[in-house]
């Protein structure tokens, strides 16, 4: 489960759909495309990923397009990562102890799968509707200590 451009795409395009399907209209991929600024080429290989594994159907035709399989409210986030991203672990060692010639001597590979696990249990938590609702928890403020430079936490007004 890796989490990169494609993933974020994915995500992007699944939350246009449940926003923009209404009565279960599909949705053309120009228009997803266009809203999401997106390629359409790239923006159509990750609706195939997504159509494999069930959780969009398309519709061919004039009024052709793309839209949910099922209820927004039964995609979980994790579905919809794993789809494109496939279902291994974000880390090619924590699934195969030859991909990394430092395993025997690695500090890192255990906080790299508890990243891992928590990663996972968050995206499985959630719902797509959950994403498009804006229903997320806020995440703690960071310690001053981590903070970007020229942030301080909890200020108004989104980037400095």
């Amino acid at each position: 489960m890796k989490i990169d451009r494609r993933t974020r795409y994915a995500l992007r395009m699944m939350i246009d759909l449940a926003e923009h399907s209404n009565n279960g209209d599909p949705v053309g991929v120009r228009a997803i495309a266009a809203r999401q600024d997106i390629a359409r080429r790239y923006l159509e290989q990750i609706a195939g990923d997504l159509r494999k594994a069930g959780l969009v159907a398309s519709k061919k035709g004039q009024s052709g397009g793309y839209l949910l399989a099922k209820p927004a409210s039964t995609i979980q986030v994790a579905e919809i990562v794993e789809a494109v991203s496939g279902p291994g672990p974000m880390l090619d060692c924590l699934d195969d102890a030859s991909a990394c010639p430092r395993m025997g001597t690695c500090r890192s590979r255990r906080m790299w799968a508890l990243v891992d696990t928590l990663v996972r249990s968050v995206l499985h938590q959630y719902h797509l509707d959950d994403l498009v609702e804006n229903r997320l928890p806020l995440p703690p403020d960071p310690p001053l200590s981590l903070a970007p430079q020229g942030c301080s936490p909890g200020a108004e007004g989104g980037d400095p």
